[in-house]
């Protein structure tokens, strides 16, 4: 009776010990949990700002213009805000309005810059201020930071000396060390 009750407690450590490490399906951890209509809604709304019609990137208040209607446009649908968004109302992408903003590899005018980095500020506060008052997952906030508004971790490495030769110079380490000679103090 002993080894059979030895034998269901191994049987029910092996259980434990699978369903411990059993992951849930990845294809369902990557398909988008929304209602019924969201969908539709996301793409209606990315429909609308690529449609936007064209604007002179190289005009500071065209590009100043379109960024606060992008502005309007988030608040008329009720969404949030994002550097995608803003660079698609823009008929470019993320990397290329970076690209503008930072005025590397372009020749933009100081005013586009200044009204995308100004546009960047806006999104900047909005993201923290979802994230300080719990309506995104930290973790997504400070992922996007990170991508997006250049944000970082730093870590900082002090490097201390420490003679425990009592030297006071390289010479006298070598005399004392490669010689085998020690002067008298």
């Amino acid at each position: 009776m002993a080894l059979t009750s030895r034998k269901q407690n191994d049987d029910v450590v092996a259980d434990v010990v699978k369903q411990k490490h059993k992951r849930p399906g990845r294809t369902e951890e990557l398909i988008p949990h929304t209602e019924p209509g969201e969908m539709s809604a996301m793409i209606r709304q990315a429909l609308d700002l690529s449609s936007f019609g064209p604007v002179d990137t190289n005009s500071p208040e065209q590009v100043e213009h379109r960024i606060a209607d992008y502005f309007r446009y988030c608040v008329e649908k009720d969404i949030r805000p994002s550097a995608e968004g803003m660079a698609l109302s823009l008929n470019t992408n993320r990397s290329t309005l970076w690209r503008w903003r930072e005025g590397s590899e372009s020749n933009k005018p100081e005013g586009v810059r200044n009204a995308i980095k100004k546009g960047y500020s806006l999104l900047n506060y909005l993201l923290t201020q979802l994230m300080q008052d719990g309506h995104i997952n930290p973790v997504s906030g400070i992922f996007l930071l990170k991508n997006n508004y250049q944000y970082f971790d730093k870590s900082e490495v002090v490097i201390t000396p420490n003679n425990q030769f009592d030297a006071k110079s390289e010479s006298e380490l070598s005399d004392k060390y490669l010689t085998g000679s020690v002067k008298a103090e």
